[in-house]
């Protein structure tokens, strides 16, 4: 390899790169917090609510569905209760 080019990985198809991408951001959000602020009504929260772990599919509260979401075409990761 050229020590100019950049070092890039290649994919199968754009699934597999997106998967990727999508797995990449969320490493580096579950490195940032051990607790994930989440968007949509946490009307349904207890105040002591932390937030989410970024694994599970609750919040800390248990009274919220979590999960990610991503955008490609801004390639950004969120997580979004459900």
């Amino acid at each position: 390899m050229n020590q100019d080019q950049p070092n890039t990985k290649l994919y199968q198809s754009y699934e597999d790169c997106r998967d990727c991408r999508r797995k990449e951001l969320i490493d580096e959000k579950l490195k940032e917090d051990n607790w994930i602020d989440f968007n949509g009504n946490r009307e349904h929260c207890e105040n002591y609510c932390k937030g989410w772990d970024g694994t599970s599919r609750r919040c800390d509260c248990q009274n919220r569905r979590v999960d990610w979401e991503y955008d490609s075409d801004n390639d950004i990761i969120e997580a979004i209760a459900y």
